[in-house]
């Protein structure tokens, strides 16, 4: 006979739920720790600063004998032999050619202005660094983005790493990376969670498998046009010699990178006039014909409850990429009915991209996708949220090994990043 006071005590399940809880957040705060230091030895011998480097490591080798790396050693496993995707930074260097021509395109402008104050490096930071403070908040104003050396500061800060952000978050997605992490994850892995990363696997290779087949993008809450950039570089260096002029997979027919091009890129944003005026007039010409047949852009605001422009309407009837970053978090609990809205209008096999500073709006995207829609937080009784019960989600980030992680609101070493494909 079972003890009763062992079954179906509900203080005793809270009790122990909150200890794993707390477990998994001191594991994540370790991680941290390795990842800071790993960062700093990397920046270092970058800087070739050898001094800076021994400090880290001795660190690191401290950490490595702690009590902390005995109860989460795994945090500390690095693969020696592991290496950049030579893809990967292929990719990231095209980023870099597109970046320095548009920031070419601005110091031509601003050199006939030369005298102004505003129009110098140093200003375009420090406004910038007032905007993003705002975006950061969420008290952003449409006003705040009239000033065209603040936009441009942006793009000096975030254009690169945000593109960058795009090209090593879908990198994850190949199979020579997914093998390559597979061996350590499984290993280190509880069967309930060998079995959940089993799963998320497969929907991770059918998004690999969709990215072959992309035409045509959007990029929503496009600002500067980052994320498309980022997206554009990625598959020019990915799958350029694995498809022919057909567009068929055929990887013993090479073809020419050049000749790689997307047919449509869409971008989306609410101060877009004022985007236009300061990057994006610039960077369309950079685009256009050479990495993409047509490219346009649109005012549109998620905050609304619908999508108004019949234009836009039919071109994301016809998307098969949406990429959204740092939106969510800076229109927090606004976004419902646009997003609601846009999976339904998109094809079947559509991927949505999303990347935020913390896991917040992103695990309310996944409740709210739930079938159990009413018990979400904060959701709109007035929305039919069951169209999103159509997306199967994976993270992309450094939860992405590691499915015990990922209820967590943190991330090590960077943002929280999802991919969801629409079934």
């Amino acid at each position: 006979m079972m003890d009763s006071s062992s079954v179906g005590d509900p203080s005793k399940n809270t009790s122990s739920k909150k200890q794993a809880k707390k477990r998994l957040k001191s594991e994540l705060k370790f991680r941290r720790k390795v990842d800071k230091l790993q960062t700093r030895i990397a920046h270092a011998i970058s800087r070739k600063d050898a001094v800076v480097e021994w400090q880290a490591r001795e660190e690191l080798e401290k950490l490595k004998q702690s009590d902390e790396a005995a109860m989460y050693g795994k945090a500390l496993a690095v693969d020696e032999d592991a290496c950049v995707d030579p893809r990967q930074e292929a990719a990231i260097n095209e980023v870099g050619r597109i970046f320095r021509r548009l920031l070419s395109s601005f110091d031509e402008a601003d050199a006939d202005e030369s005298t102004k104050e505003e129009s110098t490096k140093v200003q375009q930071t420090q406004k910038a660094r007032k905007l993003l403070h705002h975006m950061t908040k969420g008290t952003q104003t449409s006003s705040m983005f009239g000033d065209r050396t603040a936009l441009r500061g942006y793009v000096r800060q975030k254009f690169h790493g945000r593109a960058s952000l795009i090209i090593k978050s879908f990198g994850k997605l190949s199979p020579e990376a997914l093998q390559s992490a597979d061996g350590f994850a499984l290993q280190n892995m509880q069967l309930e969670h060998q079995k959940q990363y089993e799963i998320q696997k497969k929907t991770m290779l059918m998004c690999w498998e969709k990215l072959f087949r992309i035409e045509r993008v959007c990029s929503i809450g496009s600002g500067p046009g980052n994320d498309a950039v980022g997206l554009i570089a990625f598959l020019r260096s990915y799958f350029a010699e694995t498809m022919n002029d057909g567009g068929q997979l055929e990887s013993d027919v090479p073809i020419n990178k050049t000749n790689l091009q997307l047919k449509e890129v869409l971008m989306l944003d609410f101060a877009m006039n004022e985007w236009k005026a300061a990057a994006l007039d610039d960077l369309m010409p950079i685009l256009a014909p050479q990495y993409v047949e047509q490219a346009s852009c649109e005012t549109c605001d998620v905050t609304l409850p619908s999508i108004q422009n019949n234009e836009i309407k039919a071109s994301v009837r016809k998307t098969e990429v949406f990429l959204t970053s740092y939106l969510l978090t800076e229109t927090r609990n606004k976004w419902d009915q646009f997003y609601v809205q846009l999976v339904d209008l998109a094809p079947e096999g559509s991927l949505f991209f999303f990347a935020e500073p913390t896991p917040w709006q992103l695990h309310r995207l996944i409740r709210m996708s739930s079938t159990d829609v009413h018990a979400v937080d904060t959701s709109n009784p007035d929305i039919d949220y069951s169209t999103l019960q159509q997306l199967k989600y994976v993270w992309l980030d450094s939860s992405m090994h590691d499915p015990e992680l990922q209820p967590l609101e943190g991330r090590v070493g960077g943002p929280a990043v999802l991919l969801a494909i629409k079934v």
